[in-house]
């Protein structure tokens, strides 16, 4: 049987604000073994964090830090527990959000092959390139520059990466290639974003070998940048067409 953690980091200034994702991990991510990593701070007497998996991170240790104390490039597989085994789904996620239900079992069978990284939609027109989204991060050096950095970024899809499904050993690999380009997305961008733009850049990049798999608005819909077609509010409960969505993210 396949083994599915569902993951986040955080802060200790976040811890607050992450509250409603932390409950809704209890009540909603049981068999999804929830851990949360807890960046620069241990939890003997958080009650938030009750009944959940959680993991201390150092994060001067770290071998690649990015701005805001992200783990989403894949830092957080430096403190993975050691029960993790390279085969199991990591579903790395950011704490703005919670769970309105279960996944599915075709849900938790999205990711099944070496390589292969489930990432959503980012802005409602699923057309959304890098180079759209490269013209928002306060760019500081010319295209040209850009693009000899990240060769054919231009014609790649920007992704919302607030939701990450992939193998152990695919975040591994996915980690090591981020560290080599992490220095190049700081020269190119002022802002901090630059670690997401990465993110998708290399999972798309033909020479990582990996395999950009979309994942369904039902699994994990977000309203950073507006509502995508067909996701409403029913009730309580935010909805894609008819079914109800697991992962609201900022919604």
């Amino acid at each position: 049987m396949k083994t599915i953690r569902l993951c986040t980091g955080i802060t200790p200034n976040y811890l607050p604000k992450a509250r409603p994702y932390l409950d809704s991990m209890r009540r909603h991510a049981w068999e999804c073994n929830p851990t949360v990593f807890c960046v620069d701070f241990e939890t003997p007497h958080a009650p938030e964090l009750a009944s959940l998996n959680t993991v201390h991170l150092r994060y001067a240790n770290l071998a690649c830090q990015v701005p805001k104390f992200m783990l989403q490039h894949g830092a957080f597989i430096e403190a993975a527990p050691m029960n993790w085994k390279g085969t199991d789904t990591i579903i790395f996620t950011d704490a703005d959000a919670y769970l309105q239900r279960p996944f599915s079992f075709t849900e938790e069978n999205l990711v099944l092959e070496l390589g292969e990284v489930g990432i959503g939609f980012n802005k409602v027109a699923h057309t959304q390139t890098l180079a759209d989204e490269a013209n928002c991060l306060a760019p500081q050096v010319p295209p040209a520059r850009i693009e000899q950095c990240f060769p054919g970024y231009r014609s790649l899809l920007c992704r919302n990466t607030g939701f990450v499904v992939a193998s152990f050993l695919t975040w591994q690999a996915l980690y090591v290639i981020f560290k080599e380009f992490a220095a190049r997305g700081r020269e190119c961008f002022g802002i901090y974003a630059w670690v997401q733009w990465v993110l998708c850049y290399i999972v798309q990049r033909p020479a990582s070998g990996f395999k950009l798999i979309d994942v369904p608005l039902s699994m994990h819909a977000h309203g950073h940048v507006g509502l995508h077609e067909g996701v409403h509010k029913d009730g309580d409960l935010w909805k894609h067409n008819e079914q109800v969505i697991a992962f609201a993210h900022v919604l």
